[in-house]
């Protein structure tokens, strides 16, 4: 294997003195380099990715990231051409952010790593009423619903409270009341 370029910005930024010992721009440049290639994938920084790709790991971070921000186009590439997969931050990252169509893709192609209780809950706190009333579909206990319900009355998400609400599921709201009351979240 051979070793990735240096990076192009060291030389720019070391006094000239320091750039004729080229050990130190060497452990200059293994210091700066990050270990995986993953924010370069899901930022679009296809040059980078080119350069450094296959001298940096690959892990479940570009997947997850290209989920936060919703690139379902990224996230249909990495399924195709890559083996490392995604994890539950996927799922959180999309829930939270308010992408509907990722978080679909994800539950039908990761099934396994889905925690319906978990991503409500993220979705609620971060007041994704969309999100929040896609997946109350699925609810089939109260404790289910019940976190949600807290994270959205601390945060102040009424529209999401009122979602959550038309579940038949709730049964107790003393603590989504008192969190709302107070504005915290209670243990």
């Amino acid at each position: 294997m051979t070793t990735p370029p240096p990076l192009s910005s060291i030389s720019l930024a070391i006094p000239e003195q320091l750039q004729a010992l080229p050990h130190v721009l060497d452990l200059i440049n293994t210091f700066l380099m990050p270990k995986t290639i993953d924010a370069a994938v899901y930022n679009d920084l296809h040059r980078v990715v080119g350069a450094y790709g296959e001298f940096r790991l690959w892990t479940v971070g570009a997947m997850d990231g290209a989920a936060a921000r919703g690139r379902l186009d990224l996230l249909r590439w990495l399924r195709t051409n890559r083996t490392e997969g995604c994890s539950t931050e996927a799922f959180t990252g999309a829930a939270a952010n308010d992408h509907l169509n990722t978080l679909m893709w994800l539950c039908f192609f990761y099934p396994y790593l889905f925690d319906l209780e978990r991503d409500l809950t993220t979705a609620a706190r971060h007041g994704q009423a969309r999100i929040v009333d896609f997946l109350k579909g699925d609810v089939l206990i109260a404790g289910e619903v019940e976190p949600a319900m807290e994270a959205a009355a601390a945060n102040g998400y009424v529209d999401v409270v009122e979602i959550l609400l038309t579940e038949p599921f709730v049964q107790n709201l003393t603590r989504p009341l008192l969190a709302a009351d107070t504005q915290i979240s209670l243990p």
